[in-house]
């Protein structure tokens, strides 16, 4: 499950660290981000186990290991064995460099830690603060002291893993990714992606799904469902439909089912779960 805490600019600018969201117990589904998000990011593998790949190095996040993410590193993971199972952070801050610092959290990567009980202690702690009555202020306070308590639990405990350098050849994979990224809100078909890189759609197809272990069209939805959550969030004034069509789903009625189905919610339901 995930869950989101609305941030401002007014929050961003008066505390040190700030969370955005958190997921519990996530069956992890593929993700490729090759210019990644503005944000950082904090897994903890309790099943299973993934591949990530992060700028030019290859890792694997097992069972009692964390990886950390930087903002706007490229990055794309998938799982390798079993049921991959995750919680995860999204956090910033004007001082969250300088927090991860101070707490050896220095590089990202993947850190073992021999004992993983106070990950899940922090992670429901989080989730009970999320999911309570107080006002959005409130949780934000608290969440600061316990992601705080969360990072210097982990950098005292933990040793970063070194990770394997790759030569990347995902190729069309990436450009396809990037292009998806950069045009989600038109109409795009793979005939279109076909002539924008003169190569046939079969081709497209067969490499894309080697390399990010989903579809073309599977990535496209992903990125336009998250481009919607963080519309129906930042811009409380737009309605679904419009919502919907500014992340290219032409038709309101299919934009609420596939919403509801990545989500499990209407995209009202959503915006009224993280006020």
């Amino acid at each position: 499950m995930i869950y989101h805490l609305k941030t401002t600019r007014q929050i961003y600018d008066s505390l040190p660290l700030v969370t955005g969201y958190i997921g519990v117990d996530h069956d992890q589904e593929p993700v490729m981000r090759m210019t990644g998000i503005p944000i950082w990011q904090l897994f903890w593998c309790i099943s299973g186990a993934g591949e990530l790949m992060i700028e030019n190095t290859r890792c694997t996040l097992r069972k009692g290991q964390a990886a950390l993410l930087f903002p706007d590193s490229g990055h794309s993971y998938r799982a390798i064995e079993g049921d991959w199972k995750v919680h995860f952070i999204g956090f910033g801050g004007k001082i969250c460099q300088s927090v991860l610092d101070s707490v050896k959290l220095k590089s990202q990567g993947i850190y073992q830690v021999p004992d993983p009980g106070f990950f899940e202690e922090h992670i429901h702690a989080l989730q009970k603060i999320i999911t309570g009555d107080k006002d959005n202020r409130s949780k934000q306070l608290l969440c600061t002291k316990e992601l705080f308590s969360l990072l210097v639990d982990l950098g005292n405990s933990s040793t970063r893993i070194m990770m394997s350098e790759f030569i990347d050849n995902t190729g069309y994979a990436q450009e396809i990714s990037m292009y998806l990224e950069n045009n989600y809100m038109d109409d795009i078909s793979l005939d279109d992606l076909a002539k924008t890189f003169g190569r046939t759609r079969e081709y497209l197809c067969t490499a894309f799904k080697e390399a990010a272990g989903e579809t073309i069209m599977q990535h496209l939805t992903k990125i336009r469902i998250v481009r919607a959550r963080l519309l129906l969030v930042e811009h409380p004034d737009l309605t679904g439909r419009e919502v919907g069509e500014r992340c290219g789903f032409r038709d309101a009625s299919y934009f609420g089912k596939i919403f509801r189905k990545y989500t499990g919610m209407t995209p009202n339901e959503y915006r009224r779960s993280i006020r």
